[in-house]
C-alpha cells in the first residue's frame, strides 16, 4: 500500500508544478518535491502584486483528491512580503492516501500602511 502511495505522489511530482492564486493581490507558485516518509513538502514563493507591504502572511496547502476533497493540510507563515515583491516559503502536509493535486490560498494578512512622503515647503 506505501508502495502504490509512494510511487502515485512521486507520479504527480514529476508532472506537477503548480500555480494557485490566493486573494486578491496575490499570485502563488509551488513546486512538489519528493515524497517523504512524513509527507510531502512544497516550495514555494508568493507575489504581492499590491502596492503596499504585507505582513503576517499565513499561506495554506491543501492536497486534494481528483474529486476535490480535502485530504491534507498544512500552513506556513511569512513574515513581510514588499510591495510589487515575492516571498519563499515551505509548506509541509502529512501522509495521505489518494492525494491527486494540491490548492494553495494566503488565508490571512496584514497590510502594512503606506508611508506618506513628507511634502516640501516651497
Amino acid at each position: 500500500m506505501k508502495t502504490v502511495l509512494g510511487i502515485s505522489l512521486l507520479g504527480l511530482v514529476l508532472v506537477l508544478v503548480g500555480r494557485s492564486f490566493g486573494q486578491g493581490h496575490f499570485r502563488i507558485t509551488y513546486t512538489p518535491r519528493t515524497p517523504e516518509a512524513a509527507g510531502v513538502t512544497l516550495d514555494g514563493r508568493v507575489f504581492n502584486d499590491a502596492e503596499n507591504d504585507v505582513l503576517d502572511v499565513w499561506v495554506t496547502a491543501e492536497g486534494l483528491d481528483t474529486s476535490g476533497k480535502v485530504l491534507a493540510t498544512g500552513i506556513t507563515f511569512v513574515i513581510l512580503i514588499p510591495r510589487r515583491g515575492s516571498a519563499t516559503f515551505v509548506a509541509k502536509l502529512p501522509v495521505a492516501e489518494g492525494i491527486d493535486r494540491f490548492r494553495l490560498a494566503v488565508t490571512s494578512y496584514r497590510d502594512e500602511p503606506a508611508v506618506q512622503k513628507p511634502v516640501q515647503a516651497p
